[in-house]
């Protein structure tokens, strides 16, 4: 399956630069959060970002000047890897892969309407699942419910050339954000996201407190919280500090530039950013990816080790190094958080020597990696993909 020109280019700048663009790992790998806020966010009409995975880790290959034959053999050693693994309990995460959408045990079916690319990924709201229906600038939220019916919420018309089709859902469920407003999924009320015109709302997701979100406007960017009672106030952030919706909504961070320099994470309390214990280290985390639903630990390119935020080490897990290293950026910004203590790695079954795999079905085996104990297993069975229904994991 050949790799969608938008997220080539992405991935090339990322290796390009010194620090990843965050819209990057957004693009490629979504999840809800238990805890605090369940988000929805997608990052354009992306296509086979997981299932395509072996494509983008030959088309990174030529970027980095890693010979693409070596990135196939370390493909196989990967696989092997993953299949050799013990298996335990399907992931505790919706995702679109073989016969349907699957959560836990359970698979429901899908109809076509439903866009099913590798960025987009379902998430569990109130009735269902959330999921995103149309094509373009007339994309527009559904609600699928267990029977495999569409309710589809009110459209939002996305400014032309958008490829930041963002929406959001509260915690618990029952308010989704899109667009300009808040919906609630039970009353279909609708709370207007206060902005100046010509302002570019950007969506960061619910935190306890509120949904928190940033205003882009001509000369600066503003980061704003609106309660549930509709009153919008700021909440700016400490400098050099960022916000992503790859993880969750009260946790800002300020990466450093040198070893020298702490990272350092901020936590929202009570309309404030209040400083957490930076984390020194003796060497710097590389990029950060996906930070855990409490907030304890980010996933960065340093895998198979993993930084603490706040007691400024890394924790290994058991993935092979060696194998590791040769994935390099792709496996980094594919693993997402499937709780406070786990996470996931999709590892996909690579093509023969010379094939793409251009047309033809594709096998993902989901990794689960526990860190209180360092171990990793196989997240269920493998699914089968075919090309035109590649796995969005949320």
């Amino acid at each position: 399956m050949t790799i969608d020109p938008e997220i080539r280019d992405r991935i090339h700048a990322a290796v390009d630069q010194d620090t990843a663009p965050p819209g990057l790992a957004e693009l490629v790998v979504r999840r809800g959060r238990r805890r605090r806020a369940r988000r929805y966010a997608i990052a354009g009409l992306a296509g086979a970002v997981i299932v395509g995975a072996t494509s983008a880790a030959v088309k990174l290959s030529e970027a980095t000047g890693t010979r693409s034959a070596e990135v196939a053999g370390n493909q196989q050693t990967a696989w092997a890897w993953a299949r050799s693994l013990p298996e335990g309990p399907p992931a505790d995460v919706p995702f679109f892969g073989e016969g349907g959408l699957h959560d836990g045990d359970e698979v429901v079916p899908v109809p076509d309407r439903v866009i099913r690319s590798g960025s987009i990924a379902p998430y569990r709201v109130s009735g269902g699942w959330l999921v995103l229906v149309g094509i373009a600038q007339e994309l527009a939220p559904a609600v699928l419910s267990p029977d495999g019916s569409l309710r589809e919420l009110p459209p939002w018309q996305y400014p032309e050339h958008s490829n930041d089709a963002t929406v959001v859902a509260s915690a618990d469920g029952t308010q989704v954000a899109y667009g300009d407003r808040v919906l609630d999924l039970g009353t279909r009320d609708r709370t207007s996201i206060p902005r100046q015109p010509g302002e570019e709302i950007r969506l960061i997701g619910f935190s306890e407190e509120g949904l928190v979100y940033q205003l882009t406007g001509p000369t600066r960017t503003t980061t704003r919280l609106l309660s549930p009672d509709g009153r919008a106030v700021d909440v700016a952030l400490p400098a050099g500090a960022y916000v992503s919706p790859r993880w969750p909504a009260d946790v800002a961070l300020s990466y450093p530039e040198s070893v020298d320099e702490c990272v350092v994470s901020w936590e929202l309390v009570d309309l404030h950013w209040v400083e957490r214990s930076p984390g020194c280290r003796e060497r710097a985390p590389g990029r950060p990816s996906d930070v855990s639903p409490d907030g304890r630990w980010v996933l960065t390119d340093d895998l198979p080790e993993v930084w603490a935020l706040e007691e400024g080490r890394f924790s290994e897990v058991a993935v092979p190094r060696a194998t590791e290293e040769r994935w390099g950026y792709p496996v980094f910004a594919f693993s997402s958080w499937e709780s406070t203590d786990t996470f996931l790695i999709p590892v996909t079954d690579p093509p023969a020597s010379g094939d793409d795999r251009d047309g033809t079905d594709s096998a993902v085996q989901l990794v689960r990696c526990t860190m209180s104990t360092g171990d990793c297993e196989r997240a269920g069975e493998e699914t089968m993909l075919g090309p035109d229904w590649p796995l969005g994991l949320g």
